[in-house]
């Protein structure tokens, strides 16, 4: 019986390329340039956002301003905060009449992992202090009545016009006021910045 010819390691993978597809250098290459890069630092991670051709309604039209006027500021080394925008406003269910919820399968997966609808748009943290808001459109009245009832107090939210609070923002903003955490309805950009400079979560240009 002739002995056994012994194939170097390169000479099996010239014989049988199909066994080693997934694990070649040009396989590994490609993997290495699909995969996603790596942040690592702050620089990646506050950056303009391309809208392209995202259509956008007004409000958030006004929180892209926003966010971009923010980079700015970090990039001047005045912004003293951390900040995000929550944007659960598509995600969240509807509060329907009838205080019961109505929401689709996505929507549902929300709520199980905590989310609260009519939650503010922004959240803003520093040393010692925070503050949430909520970005509108100029206009209307934004207003919630504590109502104390028998067994505990109840927030009870005013009529409103539409493009202004929901019925379920109006109760959030209730929730905040009852515990003294600020919550801020903002209107425009540079309105966002002043209130952030005189609390001190933006140093003055």
């Amino acid at each position: 019986m002739p002995p056994q010819e012994r194939l170097t390691l390169d000479e099996f993978r010239g014989q049988f390329p199909d066994l080693f597809a997934g694990g070649g250098t040009k396989a590994r290459d490609r993997r290495k340039q699909k995969a996603k890069p790596r942040v690592t630092s702050l620089d990646q991670l506050l950056v303009p956002r391309p809208i392209g051709r995202l259509k956008l309604d007004p409000e958030q039209q006004l929180s892209s301003q926003l966010y971009n006027a923010l980079l700015a500021e970090w990039g001047a080394g005045r912004l003293q905060c951390v900040f995000t925008c929550v944007s659960n406003e598509h995600r969240a269910p509807v509060y329907n009449e009838d205080t019961a919820f109505e929401a689709s399968a996505a929507q549902m997966k929300k709520l199980a992992m905590g989310c609260v609808p009519g939650f503010p748009d922004w959240v803003f943290l520093w040393a010692g202090g925070g503050l949430t808001a909520e970005l509108k459109i100029p206009g209307g009245d934004k207003v919630m009545t504590l109502v104390q009832r028998v067994g505990g107090a109840k927030l009870h939210p005013t009529k409103r016009q539409p493009g202004r609070l929901s019925d379920v923002q109006l109760v959030v903003q209730g929730w905040c006021q009852h515990l003294n955490v600020p919550h801020t309805v903002w209107t425009g950009v540079e309105e966002a910045l002043d209130e952030l400079r005189l609390l001190g979560a933006l140093l003055p240009r």
